[in-house]
């Protein structure tokens, strides 16, 4: 089964909201503390993220809302009838320590998000847009040991389902015990 829903513009409607939401926190913050935001106070991509977010108009926001809406409807009518959505947590291994660097030279905030979305987070920018309840189980292990995480998302509403199949998944594949090997 496949969600039938512009992917491009689904992102694209993400990183709008996703900015305004970073710039506004940035400028509370900022408020809060009386530390201005520049270069000194914040990373190479997080400060592009708020410049971004400035350019941004209420009519693009109320486009990209309108493309959340219409998402959400179209995930919320498949779920009729399906429990749970199944996904994996993360489209690739995790990253290793310093790959992701935000003040990397040549990274701005659209090859950023475009990493951080296609590479990683596939997945669960849907979750948070629809506000299905969702949950990663760290259900496997990569070759490095590291866990490797499956994400559920299931009806709206209806968290207990995704309880109970969690309480469930542990006792058949319980990973409390299981720690990589550079554990310490």
């Amino acid at each position: 089964m496949r969600l039938k829903y512009d992917n491009d513009a689904f992102n694209e409607s993400t990183v709008k909201l996703w900015a305004t939401s970073t710039a506004s926190g940035m400028e509370a913050f900022s408020a809060m503390t009386g530390r201005p935001i520049n270069a000194a106070t914040a990373e190479a991509v997080i400060l592009a993220t708020y410049r971004y977010a400035k350019t941004i108009t209420a009519v693009d926001m109320e486009r990209a809302m309108g493309v959340q809406n219409v998402v959400s409807r179209t995930v919320g009518q498949v779920m009729r009838r399906f429990d749970v959505l199944l996904t994996p947590g993360l489209t690739r291994d995790v990253a290793k320590l310093g790959e992701l660097d935000q003040n990397a030279k040549g990274v701005d905030l659209l090859s950023w998000c475009n990493q951080i979305i296609s590479n990683y987070s596939a997945f669960t920018a849907l979750s948070n847009t629809t506000g299905q309840p969702a949950v990663m189980l760290p259900l496997w292990q990569a070759k490095s040991g590291l866990p490797l995480a499956m994400h559920f998302a299931g009806r709206l509403g209806d968290e207990e389902t995704l309880y109970s199949l969690s309480g469930q998944l542990e006792q058949v594949l319980p990973w409390a015990q299981r720690k990589p090997p550079i554990y310490g």
